[in-house]
């Protein structure tokens, strides 16, 4: 009697696995807390370390243009404050920084 629960257990996990809502990878906006390490604050309550953050070298860098010799700042890097544009994987284990505000 007992296994038959068991299975029976079993299967409607397995069923519900496959068949829940996919979470939604839309952007959403977050805040940098943190650039060394590097932290992002989305929402209240969650906040996302540098380990699961994919962050693109200009938002690390910022990004410069040397024009005749002079070197201009187009965009600083990013720093404590600002608003990110950031974007979850899938398993919502991984995210990318996708912009800055």
């Amino acid at each position: 009697m007992t296994d038959s629960i068991d299975r029976l257990a079993r299967t409607i996990a397995e069923m519900y696995k496959q068949n829940r809502p996919r979470p939604s990878t839309a952007p959403r906006i977050g805040t940098v807390v943190s650039v060394s390490p590097l932290k992002v604050r989305w929402g209240n309550s969650v906040l996302l370390a540098e380990d699961r953050l994919f962050v693109p070298r200009m938002y690390r860098e910022g990004l410069k243009i040397t024009i005749g010799g002079s070197t201009y700042t187009v965009m600083p890097p990013i720093s404590v404050g600002d608003d990110v544009i950031i974007a979850p994987d899938e398993d919502l284990k991984s995210w990318y920084i996708l912009g800055v505000l």
